[in-house]
């Protein structure tokens, strides 16, 4: 009886041990540490010189030649540079024109507040305008306008210039021209533009 209950007890210690899974096997245990997970970056930046390579905002901006005089033609650039890690599927500009100061010394001859053609704002005409060299389409009807007209809105105007990729430059120019027609009153003038870039990772983010 003793024998029997015996076997009885190391079996039941046998099935314990197989259905308990406590057979040894050899195993390795490995890390992989200094694993980064990071976001890519867009960084748009402005220049007035080209090769730059500028983060940020541009403070001294472009101006029109000194004798700027009727008749003339200027042209001016603002060079953009995408200095982030992702393509920038497009980039916008919003020019809004600021209030003209009038510069005119009143002992001009023929200097005249009231008329036409002693308004800089009405004599001078955004005459062309290109990003990378490709001239602005579409949206970019403030080509072809007076200053004066684009004022007229109050709302700045906005258009698509293009996609900038990840550490590309490229130039935005625009051709002025001062009317021959313009007379004594427009000595002196001025008149501050502002420009709004933004930059977008993705075609759905366009206005």
């Amino acid at each position: 009886m003793k024998k029997i209950m015996g076997l009885a007890i190391s079996a039941t210690l046998l099935i314990a041990l197989v259905v308990g899974g406590t057979w040894a096997y050899f195993q390795d245990t490995e890390t992989s540490t200094g694993n980064t997970i990071q976001a890519g970056t867009l960084d748009l930046g402005l220049s007035d010189e080209a090769g730059d390579k500028p983060t940020g905002s541009l403070t001294t901006g472009f101006d029109t030649k000194s004798d700027w005089a009727p008749g003339d033609t200027s042209e001016v650039s603002v060079f953009l540079y995408n200095d982030g890690t992702i393509d920038m599927a497009g980039v916008t500009m919003k020019l809004e024109l600021g209030t003209m100061v009038d510069g005119t010394p009143t002992s001009v001859t023929g200097h005249d507040g009231t008329a036409d053609t002693d308004k800089l704002a009405k004599m001078v005409t955004i005459k062309a305008a290109t990003f990378d060299g490709d001239p602005l389409t579409g949206a970019a009807n403030f080509v072809g306008q007076t200053l004066e007209q684009l004022h007229a809105s109050g709302t700045p105007l906005e258009t698509i210039l293009g996609p900038l990729g990840s550490e590309v430059e490229k130039e935005l120019k625009f051709t002025l021209e001062f009317s021959s027609t313009a007379t004594n009153g427009c000595q002196g003038d001025s008149y501050p533009v502002t420009l709004t870039f933004v930059g977008y990772q993705h075609s759905s983010q366009l206005p």
